[in-house]
């Protein structure tokens, strides 16, 4: 039998108490929802639920001091648009996205955004033009001309809760001409939080669920499904609220 000891418990006491974090931050479904998938391999089941948002720049909607506010990140903050390799690869390497090679829209106009902190990227968002495919549910998103898709936004660990992640969208969303939408899971109550700033707007509601080869999702109004052999293709619509 193995000596219990003070620094066992003590190193047993931080993880619970970091696991209780986690889950409290992020939400007990949300939390669940990750367990569920980290144990069922992908190609056998996937379920999730999301709300679609139309995004705008925060200076529309708050006040003076809450701007100031987003604006408090680091004074050597900085944002580029990828136009070279090295710069995509950066956001690849930053967000953890890679294009998947089968899915409709691989081809679809991409652009990516960087954070850059004295020089070093650290953090970088995605945005995607005429479509979008959650390959793992099943799912096409068929955008209109003036629609864009904003996605696999995210910054180093090293860097967050400096304001940087809300300056990056900020950034993206004032230098787009396109309306931007992005979708989250309700239950994600971190990523509510740090979106609540941007949103103008809730397109729909979304739930969808893939079994295996079948696929299926059930939307409100303003999202519009159309069943296609490729899956189930949506439509973002009017300004539903």
């Amino acid at each position: 039998m193995v000596p219990y000891s003070f620094g066992s418990g003590t190193i047993i006491v931080k993880g619970a108490l970091k696991m209780l974090g986690s889950i409290t931050n992020r939400g007990l479904l949300y939390s669940v929802g990750i367990i569920v998938n980290r144990i069922i391999p992908e190609h056998w089941f996937r379920f999730r639920i999301f709300r679609v948002f139309e995004l705008a720049p925060a200076a529309e909607r708050r006040s003076q001091g809450e701007q100031r506010s987003v604006a408090s990140a680091s004074d050597e903050l900085s944002f580029r648009w990828c136009q070279t390799d090295e710069d995509f690869a950066a956001a690849n390497r930053l967000t953890y996205y890679s294009s998947p090679q089968e899915s409709i829209a691989a081809d679809a106009p991409k652009s990516a955004c960087l954070a850059i902190d004295w020089a070093e990227p650290v953090g970088g968002v995605w945005l995607a033009q005429q479509c979008f495919d959650e390959s793992d549910l099943g799912l096409h998103f068929q955008l209109a001309d003036d629609q864009q898709w904003l996605f696999a936004a995210f910054v180093a660990k090293s860097h967050r809760r400096k304001g940087i992640y809300r300056k990056l969208v900020n950034h993206v969303l004032q230098d787009q001409s396109l309306r931007t939408f992005a979708s989250i899971n309700p239950t994600n109550k971190a990523s509510i939080a740090a979106h609540t700033p941007f949103i103008r707007r809730t397109a729909g509601t979304c739930v969808a669920v893939r079994i295996f080869g079948w696929a299926n999702c059930w939307a409100t109004a303003g999202l519009k499904i159309q069943k296609t052999d490729a899956g189930n293709a949506i439509q973002i619509s009017g300004e539903s609220t």
